[in-house]
């Protein structure tokens, strides 16, 4: 499924906006679960679409057993997802007080296995009033494609982890992001016998990365002060992390003293860019290919692989392959 989502910049600052995720009931566990007379509160009463308060007259909520000590709810999406907020409805007929000491989780892989979740936010000691529909915005970026709701302390064996209804607001990741060689331009291109080695070479797909053999690798020319790579992305995207594949068969060292930039505008224009991350001056090993995570929530059209510092006239710009990770987004407002 494909969420339309939108960014809207405000004053320079980005607010995001996703929408629904669909989750049924065969992607919720959870565990335990609280059983009464003949009822089991599982966990899929908390994505039934049943917004009743009522716990014994509306039969909608979700709850874990009292012997339960470290009680937990999962969400598996199915797929990566940023998620931007939770809402959550709370019990009115009693017992809304156990909302509360509650972190939600995100997690790349299933967390019954183990592994560091980023955290989207915490309900802490004071719970959310009876019968309220709560949205809590997640506070960092918290990318994945399992949910946890994690109640990470109980006052007593009554404290269970209960509420009627979890509603997620996020945008569906694209892994990589498709980048043609249209959409690559440059500062300069280095020539070598008769091929020029351009920066369509450097979303060619192609990993070889020997450099004559293979004819893969994309480099400035040595004569180029101030060597770029331009990618224009046609739309809009939330730049998640920049992952390069180095050279192998020499000069791998090449591959430092590199900025990475998001811009709104052609940066040919000049405008102000937000940083993704920098590569600084000891480069990746040869051959590597390397994850750059970017270390904020850069939003723009335009990416820019720029090298920052040249040691000298042979240190030219030089990478075999660019994949890019992040949120694809179909518009963009400004206020």
């Amino acid at each position: 499924m494909l969420l339309i989502s939108l960014f809207v910049v405000v004053l320079g600052v980005a607010e995001i906006h996703g929408a629904v995720i669909p989750v049924v009931g065969s992607q919720v566990s959870s565990s335990s679960v609280f059983t009464f007379g003949s009822t089991n509160y599982g966990p899929q009463f908390a994505v039934d679409c049943g917004f009743g308060t009522d716990f014994t007259v509306d039969n909608t909520t979700f709850a874990t057993a009292t012997t339960d000590t470290t009680p937990y709810m999962d969400i598996d999406l199915g797929s990566n997802f940023f998620l931007i907020s939770v809402t959550i409805t709370n019990r009115g007929d009693c017992c809304s007080e156990r909302l509360r000491n509650i972190r939600v989780e995100v997690y790349n892989n299933n967390p019954t296995l183990g592994g560091t979740p980023e955290v989207c936010t915490t309900i802490g000691s004071t719970a959310p009033a009876a019968s309220s529909n709560t949205t809590f915005t997640c506070s960092a970026m918290a990318f994945g494609r399992y949910i946890r709701f994690n109640k990470f302390s109980k006052v007593d064996a009554n404290d269970v982890l209960q509420l009627v209804e979890v509603v997620l607001d996020g945008v569906q990741l694209i892994s990589v992001i498709p980048v043609h060689g249209s959409q690559v331009s440059s500062s300069s291109v280095f020539t070598f016998d008769s091929t020029n080695y351009g920066p369509q070479f450097a979303v060619d797909g192609g990993f070889g990365t020997d450099f004559a053999v293979d004819n893969t690798t994309f480099a400035t020319a040595v004569e180029d002060t101030t060597p770029y790579m331009d990618i224009d992305l046609g739309t809009n995207v939330l730049l998640r992390s920049v992952t390069i594949t180095n050279r192998a068969d020499c000069c791998s060292e090449r591959l430092r003293n590199i900025i990475i930039e998001v811009y709104d505008n052609n940066p040919t224009l000049g405008g102000t860019p937000q940083v993704c991350t920098t590569i600084g001056s000891t480069a990746p090993a040869a051959g590597s290919t390397t994850t750059f995570n970017c270390s904020g929530m850069p939003i723009g059209k335009y990416i820019r692989l720029k090298k920052s510092s040249k040691v000298d006239a042979s240190d030219i710009l030089q990478l075999v392959e660019v994949v890019l990770d992040g949120v694809q987004q179909l518009a963009i407002s400004l206020w």
